[in-house]
């Protein structure tokens, strides 16, 4: 089934454009926020950085995460102090904690590589509850999905292999026994903590960002213009177009609400929707008064409970009240 929606019209802008100094040439990976006024940034080279004044202004912390061998991917904090990182040491899928907001990491648990020269990495990791996690990359040629139940401490492996994608770069959690996972060709879930996990959707171009809304709403961003909206927990899947995108592609998506919810392009087009995806407005972005030509690219958004925010690489930041 084809749920047709369009692009009506242009709405005026209400984001406002932030360079985050000393960063002026750095492309930000993940941005989240663990309360309305703490949140951090992860760059290039395993750099950090930290806010506690709602994104006003930015810390670069020293992690100790800039070392030789080192690869962070992935980011994720439980509250202001407790958080988790994901990545890779000399190419071993590797996952730290932090108990003082990021300051300082250690090792939680490093996989051994599949095969002998074969690279591997953990690129996401998401907590549904102060116990249940999930982190998701490759181990050589096959994509991992693993698991925590005791607030990390331990981890097992769930699943593993290549019949699908060869990795898997998004973890989204409902709650500890619905979690979805976002590979380059495919969507999978669980619904029963991860016992079983089973392929809900399959796409021969690339999917970059998935976002869970309640129970019954999943937005996927994709190539060639268009967003994919899945409901009925991920067993009816839609394809929704939209006109002029041109070659551009949906890098991010973010839902507030089940209404509310915002999409990113990769030519710096900033839409909106109010009513659940079924109608969709340009909104004015502060990048056309700022840059010419396909060199800012705005990617990752994250939100607190009164504003959203919107990675525009390199080394800037866009942000709009929710409202």
């Amino acid at each position: 089934m084809l749920l047709m929606s369009c692009v009506l019209g242009s709405a005026q802008s209400h984001w406002t454009v932030t360079e985050i100094p000393g960063q002026r040439d750095t492309a930000f990976l993940r941005m989240l926020f663990a309360s309305d006024r703490v949140g951090w940034l992860l760059a290039g080279l395993n750099t950090i950085l930290k806010t506690t004044d709602a994104g006003r202004t930015w810390t670069v912390l020293n992690t100790g995460l800039v070392r030789p061998g080192t690869d962070v991917s992935g980011l994720w904090f439980a509250d202001e102090h407790r958080g988790w990182a994901a990545g890779a040491i000399d190419q071993q899928p590797t996952i730290w904690e932090t108990g003082d907001g990021g300051e300082s990491w250690s090792v939680e648990q490093s996989w051994p590589r599949a095969y002998g020269d074969a690279n591997g990495a953990m690129l996401d990791i998401r907590f549904a509850d102060a116990t249940h996690g999930w982190a998701v990359g490759f181990n050589g040629g096959d994509a991992i999905i693993v698991a925590s139940s005791d607030a990390g401490r331990h981890w097992k492996t769930q699943y593993t292999g290549a019949e699908i994608t060869g990795q898997f770069q998004e973890v989204r959690c409902e709650d500890a026994t619905n979690c979805w996972v976002l590979g380059p060709s495919g969507v999978m879930r669980t619904e029963d903590g991860g016992e079983y996990w089973r392929l809900i959707y399959f796409d021969n171009g690339l999917l970059f960002d998935i976002d869970v809304v309640g129970h019954s709403n999943v937005w996927v961003a994709g190539v060639w213009g268009h967003l994919l909206h899945a409901t009925r927990r991920g067993t009816m899947w839609h394809r929704v177009p939209f006109t002029g995108m041109g070659t551009s592609f949906f890098v991010g998506v973010r839902f507030v609400s089940g209404d509310l919810g915002w999409a990113c392009t990769t030519n710096g087009e900033i839409l909106m929707t109010r009513d659940g995806g079924k109608t969709w407005i340009r909104e004015a972005s502060p990048i056309d008064h700022h840059w010419l030509g396909p060199e800012i690219v705005v990617g990752a958004m994250a939100s607190t409970s009164s504003t959203l925010f919107a990675i525009a690489n390199p080394g800037h930041l866009l942000a709009r009240p929710i409202k």
